[in-house]
């Protein structure tokens, strides 16, 4: 018997003395309280492999983006030339 199956059989046994309509509407509210939290579980560990996905691209990204900036010859900022390159095609300088 699965899981959800063996905790509703355990259940019914409190539910024997209540009326039809009310055991009914527990075994509906017990069965939904378990979806919903299957559904929230389900999204958790959606969650978690997201994040662990994207701190593995970022872990393995840095030795790459580091190697690239100590280059010889690279350079990271503003130049004059950039600056006048820029306005000629942008701002039709």
């Amino acid at each position: 018997m699965s899981d959800m199956g063996n905790i509703i059989s355990g259940t019914e046994e409190g539910w024997r003395s209540a009326s039809t309509d009310s055991r009914r509407h527990d075994k509906h509210r017990v069965i939904k309280g378990l979806v919903d939290k299957m559904v929230a579980n389900r999204e958790r560990d959606k969650q978690s492999q997201e994040d662990a996905f994207y701190e593995d691209l970022v872990e393995a990204a840095g030795p790459v983006v580091h190697a690239g900036l100590e280059r010889q010859g690279s350079t990271v900022g503003y130049s004059r030339r950039f600056a006048q390159m820029f306005d000629k095609a942008f701002r039709g300088e």
